[in-house]
């Protein structure tokens, strides 16, 4: 359900606001989304199960009632504009936009290197051992930790809209991508657990730039009937590379250490980042945005 709804809401953010707005947009629903499942989220959870069991789900599903409630205040035609009427599948609305991806250079290149980078990004699965046995961490330092990051997520999510405005698309997306992994690199050589967390925060306002100009991106070069196809393919590469870099990270941290998963994941994403930069500039990106406007 929640990957549907996800999947639904990126892809009517782009008929609700101009193109000038979407990382204005996409940035405050990433910040909001942020501070309801990092930030406030849990402890609001934790002090409505302490209270009672039962109350935390009873408040969740009020939640998804209000948010429907809310949405039904949308004026507006949000039915997508196909090419004909004919019934498909979903494997095969899976497929056709499996294969447009595939076929388009710029997202193309954005979906292989985000795989890639979820695979580098295993360190994530032994952050709760590094941060116990290298940065001598208590539980309640650990949940600060994860929180910095949060943190410079919510922070980067507002600063997106200006990244892109000053610098563009291509360059806002790829830059902020390598101080990151450069950020992780120097997370698994600290051993300071305050270094670390200033570093997590680093991380975490990268990444906020880049998801709110990758999606920005994405919203602009994909024609409107494959809009949901296409987020869907890009949210499996998510989940499947992340589950792959899990395995990776923990194969890497029980062969050779806490520390390796973290350096040559994040040097990984530098290298990965300029390589993107290829296929991913102001020039390629204003291309593909002519042959959008041109159907």
């Amino acid at each position: 359900m929640r990957s549907w709804s996800t999947a639904r809401w990126y892809s009517l953010v782009p008929r609700i606001v101009s193109e000038g707005k979407l990382e204005a947009a996409n940035g405050r629903l990433g910040a909001a989304q942020l501070v309801g499942n990092e930030l406030a989220g849990p402890p609001i959870g934790g002090l409505l199960f302490g209270l009672s069991m039962w109350l935390p789900f009873v408040v969740d599903a009020a939640s998804f009632a209000t948010s429907g409630a809310l949405l039904q205040g949308i004026k507006g035609d949000f039915t997508p504009r196909s090419e004909g009427s004919v019934t498909t599948s979903v494997w095969q609305d899976a497929k056709v936009g499996l294969r447009w991806l595939a076929g388009h250079d710029v997202l193309r290149a954005t979906a292989a290197g985000l795989g890639v980078i979820n695979i580098a990004s295993g360190s994530w699965a032994i952050l709760v051992l590094f941060s116990l046995e290298i940065l001598d961490l208590t539980g309640v330092g650990f949940g600060l930790l994860v929180s910095a990051t949060a943190v410079g997520g919510v922070a980067g999510s507002f600063l997106g809209e200006r990244v892109a405005r000053t610098i563009g698309r291509g360059r806002g997306m790829l830059w902020p991508l390598a101080v990151g992994g450069l950020a992780t690199a120097g997370i698994g050589l600290s051993s300071d657990a305050l270094v670390a967390g200033a570093l997590m925060l680093v991380e975490g306002l990268a990444l906020g730039i880049f998801n709110v100009i990758g999606r920005s991106l994405r919203q602009v070069l994909t024609p409107d009937r494959l809009m949901g196809r296409v987020t869907s393919g890009f949210r499996m590469l998510s989940y499947g590379m992340g589950a792959v870099g899990a395995v990776v990270g923990g194969l890497l941290a029980d062969a050779f250490g806490l520390r390796v998963p973290f350096v040559a994941g994040g040097l990984a994403v530098v290298i990965v980042s300029v390589s993107m930069g290829l296929w991913i500039n102001e020039r390629t990106i204003a291309e593909a945005q002519a042959r959008v406007e041109a159907v």
